[in-house]
């Protein structure tokens, strides 16, 4: 009978030792698998606060455009800018065509020249009207003349224009009707001008 009791304790002390021993280790294990758990939970909790406060670097679908606004009133017209500087100067262009050489101007006075040339007004303030003008010029089949005269700035008469006559007798000269129509007469001291065009 002494003999069992030995031999049940010793079978008993053993496995309460082992029991004692895998007790704490199952406790430690559940409480290290509450921490993971409540880390786990923690860890889900952090992750939703943090997208739902931060932002995103993948750039979202483009949005309909909005409709266009009414167009803002017209601003004040600024002041005038300050005037520039004078730009280079442009080529030069090209020489033009040679004037029309055709045309002879002439002026006589009632002079000893004018009157040489044919320009002789009468001095006695007789009212005559024909002059024989010699042509500076050659003078060719088909010409023409302009020809006006001016009485001195003391003549109670003004001008008047002049009509061309004979041309050619003699050579190179051409007469002028300085009356036509009964119009200014010429006075003394009176000037003719004329243009031969060829």
């Amino acid at each position: 009978m002494k003999g069992a009791s030995l031999l049940l304790a010793a079978t008993i002390v053993p496995t309460l030792a082992i029991a004692m021993i895998l007790i704490p280790t199952s406790t430690a294990n559940a409480s290290l698998d509450s921490w993971r758990y409540n880390t786990h939970s923690r860890s889900i909790d952090i992750d939703v606060d943090i997208c739902i406060r931060c932002t995103s670097d993948v750039p979202g679908p483009q949005g309909p455009q909005g409709e266009q606004g009414p167009a803002g009133p017209a601003g004040a017209t600024g002041p005038v800018g300050p005037q520039g500087p004078p730009g280079p100067q442009g080529e030069q262009g090209e020489q033009g065509p040679p004037g029309d050489t055709r045309q002879t101007i002439v002026t006589l006075q009632d002079d000893a020249e004018g009157n040489a040339a044919g320009w002789n007004p009468p001095s006695t303030g007789i009212m005559s009207s024909i002059f024989v003008i010699k042509s500076p010029v050659e003078l060719t089949p088909s010409f023409s003349i302009e020809a006006t005269f001016v009485n001195p700035p003391e003549s109670q008469f003004g001008a008047g224009p002049c009509r061309l006559t004979d041309a050619n007798r003699p050579p190179n000269t051409f007469g002028l009707d300085c009356r036509m129509g009964g119009l200014s007469p010429v006075d003394p001291g009176a000037v003719l001008k004329y243009i031969i065009t060829k």
